[in-house]
């Protein structure tokens, strides 16, 4: 054998017998804090439909046209709507509900309130059923 060939299969030799085994204490991953040493590091929470209702909210723009807290802004506030009736542009009324939130994600002036221009943009294909569903559960939290 060549002498770069052996150094190759000493070096190899020596990673494979140094290398923890899976399953021993020296494979699980660990991170060191400042305040308290070594420790096996959390995974990051997987967020529930609310928290994550609102992180969309947050981030998809929402909160620029709409307000939590029952001020109204470009469009109308969602304080306090989920599961009441409230009036539509064309004069009817319908329920706030699971329904009315995705129709009006995807095709927003299909059911237009009075009083607020047509302005929100279709979330169709920005959103997908987990996303609206998480948005739907935020939104019903506000009651």
């Amino acid at each position: 054998m060549s002498f770069v060939v052996m150094a190759i299969a000493l070096v190899t030799t020596l990673i494979v017998a140094i290398a923890p085994r899976p399953g021993s204490p020296e494979a699980v991953p660990t991170a060191v804090c400042s305040s308290c040493g070594p420790h096996t590091p959390v995974a990051p929470r997987k967020l529930d439909g609310v928290a994550l209702g609102k992180r969309l909210f947050e981030t998809k723009g929402c909160v620029g046209c709409h307000t939590t807290d029952g001020t109204p802004r470009i469009g109308p506030t969602l304080a306090h709507d989920f599961g009441t009736r409230v009036a539509l542009a064309d004069r009817s009324s319908i329920v706030v509900d699971e329904a009315y939130i995705r129709e009006s994600l995807l095709s927003p002036q299909a059911k237009a309130r009075p009083g607020y221009p047509p302005s929100m943009p279709s979330f169709a294909g920005l959103l997908d059923d987990r996303q609206i569903r998480s948005l739907t559960e935020y939104i019903a939290s506000l009651r």
